[in-house]
């Protein structure tokens, strides 16, 4: 899946597509694009993908309201439109975050949404569920001590019934130190497993990789680095450095 969310499909701007290519011939395949391409909806900008089953953010995408963005699931070998998940709220732009799929959920980041209620921390982010298979809301995810900026939600992976969560600005305990979040979707109430970053500034939680017994989490630390954590307890196992 390669996304192009600056394509023009019919002389308008910014409209989006995803063009597919067969991984054995590297041949193009096909080209998805959204419902009736809008100008600046930014199809494409996010891409994931479980099984069969793509998944494409257009975060301009605007129906009900302006700029509140949309999340697309297509079938790959057919390339039939599967379901549409819209945003709530004027400028919300549902898809300009990362997309993890994790068992039944399809995990879509709004790391410039709003923090928890009460106190509603402009930019705190949070991490939208829905069911992968049918578009339909199930819950949200807020990471702990939250504050303005911290951006939750801005990197994601998913393995199994887990999901790993970056908040790479969170300013708890230390300005941009960053945190992770390992969270069971099979447990009551999403139960959260917090990692922190190491430092201020090391803004953990950059990047992240997610398989069945281990985290791999990028940080920056004046130089480029990886901690990976046995999932399970999670403790580290190893920090790496590039060369």
């Amino acid at each position: 899946l390669v996304g192009a969310p600056m394509a023009s499909l019919n002389g308008g701007p910014q409209q989006g597509a995803v063009d597919i290519y067969s991984t054995s011939t590297r041949k193009f395949v096909r080209r998805l694009s959204g419902a009736f391409p809008m100008n600046g909806e930014r199809f494409g900008s996010t891409l994931g993908i479980a099984g069969t089953t793509a998944y494409v953010g257009a975060p301009g995408r605007s129906v009900t309201w302006s700029g509140a963005g949309a999340v697309y699931a297509f079938d790959i070998p057919s390339g039939r439109r599967l379901w549409i998940a819209d945003g709530w709220e004027n400028d919300d732009a549902m898809g300009a975050g990362a997309l993890a799929a994790a068992g039944d959920y399809l995990a879509v980041g709004m790391p410039d949404g709003d923090g928890p209620p009460p106190l509603v921390y402009a930019k705190a982010g949070h991490v939208r569920l829905l069911d992968r298979h049918t578009g339909t809301y199930l819950g949200i995810v807020y990471a702990p001590n939250t504050y303005t900026n911290d951006h939750c939600g801005k990197t994601l992976a998913g393995s199994g019934s887990l999901l790993a969560v970056g908040v790479p600005q969170s300013d708890y305990m230390g300005t941009d130190k960053g945190m992770v979040l390992l969270v069971d979707l099979s447990r009551p109430g999403y139960k959260t497993k917090v990692i922190e970053g190491p430092g201020s500034s090391s803004e953990f939680g950059q990047s992240l990789a997610l398989g069945d017994a281990y985290l791999a989490v990028g940080y920056d630390s004046g130089a480029q680095i990886f901690k990976l954590w046995d999932i399970t307890t999670p403790t580290n196992v190893g920090t790496y450095y590039s060369n």
